[in-house]
Formats: C-alpha cells, sequence, structure tokens
C-alpha cells in the first residue's frame, strides 16, 4: 500500500483509490473506502483542498491520481448481507465503471444507474417505482440474520483461494444440513464471546487463520465444533467418542479426523509464521 506522504511518484504503488477497484467488489464499504488515514471523507476532502481529479495532489497516497471528488466513495452497504436477493453482479459492474457512489443503489436494485465515470460522464439514476410507497418511502424486504448466498458473493472466491474451502452440497456437510454460515458465525446478542456480544455489537464470529492479521483481536469468536456438537443443539448429532482415548480430544482438532482432506486445492500457499506469532495449523 502507499505511504500517506511520498517524495516522488516513484515511492507510490497501489494508492487508495485503486485499492477501491482492486478490493472494493468483496468489501461492504466505509472505513478505508470512505475515510483517508487521517479521518476525512475522500470525496469532500479532495474538495476542500482544491486537489485536481487524476493530479499528483501532493504526492498523498490518499489521493495520487485519484477521481474521488467524481465518483464518489463507497459508504457502508447494509443491504449487500441484509437484502435477500441483493444484486452482487450490478455492484461490481457499477464499481468497475468508477460509480462508487452510487454502486450501493444498483445493488439493492431500486433504481438503474446510466452513464459511467470511468466514461467521463455524470451517472444519472432512473427509480424503480415498485420499490417506494405512496408517500415515497423506500420498501424492501430486509432480514436481520444474513442469508447464505449473501455470505458467499465474497467469501466463495476468496476461501478457496485462501483454504481451499467449498460450501457446495457434495463437498460441505453443513450446507448439506441446511445450516447457514450465521449459525456459527454468530453476531450481537446471539453471541456467546463477551468480545462480540450484545444488542448493539456488530462484530461477527470468526476463527483464526494464521496467515491473516484481520481482527486478530476477534479469534476463535466463532462457535466451535462442541458448541454445538457436545450438547445436540441444532440438531446436530452428539459426539460421544466413546471408544476414543481422551488424550486424542485434547492434543487433536476434530478436523483432523472428520476433514482428512479437501476437495478443492487452495489457489495459493503463504507461510505467516515469520510475521504472525499466533498457533499455526499442524
Amino acid at each position: 500500500m502507499a505511504g500517506k506522504r511520498n517524495k516522488s511518484a516513484k515511492e507510490i504503488d497501489l494508492t487508495s483509490f485503486k485499492f477501491v477497484l482492486a478490493c472494493g467488489v468483496c468489501h461492504p464499504g466505509g472505513g478505508p473506502l470512505e475515510t483517508d488515514r487521517e479521518g476525512h471523507r475522500y470525496d469532500e476532502y479532495m474538495r476542500e483542498k482544491g486537489y485536481k481529479p487524476g493530479g499528483d495532489n501532493d504526492l498523498d497516497g490518499d489521493y495520487y491520481k485519484a477521481l474521488w471528488s467524481k465518483t464518489g466513495v463507497l459508504e457502508a452497504d447494509c443491504l449487500l448481507c441484509h437484502l435477500p436477493g441483493y444484486n452482487y453482479e450490478e455492484r461490481v459492474k457499477q464499481i468497475k465503471l468508477f460509480n462508487f457512489r452510487w454502486a450501493a443503489t444498483a445493488g439493492a436494485g431500486f433504481a438503474r444507474v446510466v452513464g459511467s465515470v470511468k466514461g467521463g460522464e455524470v451517472p444519472e439514476v432512473i427509480y424503480n417505482p415498485e420499490f417506494f410507497d405512496s408517500q415515497g418511502r423506500v420498501k424492501l424486504p430486509i432480514v436481520r440474520e444474513v442469508p447464505r448466498e449473501n455470505c458467499l458473493f465474497c467469501h466463495t472466491e476468496s476461501d478457496y483461494k485462501k483454504r481451499g474451502a467449498s460450501y457446495k452440497m457434495r463437498d460441505d456437510v453443513h450446507t448439506r444440513a441446511g445450516l447457514r454460515c450465521v449459525d456459527c458465525h454468530k453476531a450481537g446478542s446471539q453471541a456467546r464471546d463477551r468480545r462480540i456480544s450484545g444488542a448493539e455489537m456488530h462484530e461477527i464470529g470468526k476463527g483464526d487463520d494464521p496467515g491473516d492479521f484481520v481482527r486478530d483481536d476477534l479469534d476463535n469468536t466463532v462457535r466451535e465444533c462442541m458448541d454445538c456438537h457436545g450438547r445436540g443443539i441444532q440438531g446436530a448429532p452428539k459426539a460421544l467418542h466413546k471408544e476414543l482415548p481422551p488424550r486424542h480430544l485434547e492434543k487433536l482438532a476434530c478436523q483432523a479426523c472428520h476433514v482428512p482432506f479437501r476437495a478443492v486445492k487452495a489457489a495459493l500457499i503463504q507461510d505467516a509464521t515469520h510475521f504472525n506469532p499466533a498457533p499455526g495449523i499442524s
């Protein structure tokens, strides 16, 4: 990632603007897709500073060659997760067209976006009357618990590339049993771990990937195998292991026996042991 302050254009590689184009399609918005490293909203601050779209802009890694004042920003898109039938492909299309500001509107489906910033145009929004009531208020079938399909918008490709994970019926016993991602990746008041529990908390339970450094403070907040199979909740068969020596259960992960191989080969291998002090996978 390009530094915030640079002395020469030769020092600049991936800018914040290019990061949106490269990774924004699998990011719900907000954070580094909305504000710079000093907390300023990109498009507003760019106008305030008088920065030129596509200009050097003080060789600032957040604004070098950027078009924020034209593209707008990617704000947090709640509907990406909480709207069944969200049009993920349309959102991706709008991001690739540099229509950051309009991507969520198009993805939700309550408007059609015509024109593109990439094509030198000012996009026009044509609303779909079917998504509005008689008073002009948006009416959408928003759900509390995220549908499995919405999770897989992003996690299908990223998880198979990084870990060889496959969530198809033929490969995953939990998928065949009808479980949803949120049945294990709990959040808010449904979570048991104090780090993420609470009515207003919006942190999703996660595991621990030694190759990643994303929210390591929340590692292992996801449900573990025995949370369900030890108590038989959600119809899970109880794992009694009557004839298995206790030492096996103390030293071995459940996956050592129950997931002996991957049906899909990971696309990359990353050795992070030098940088990440977390326990490795053995």
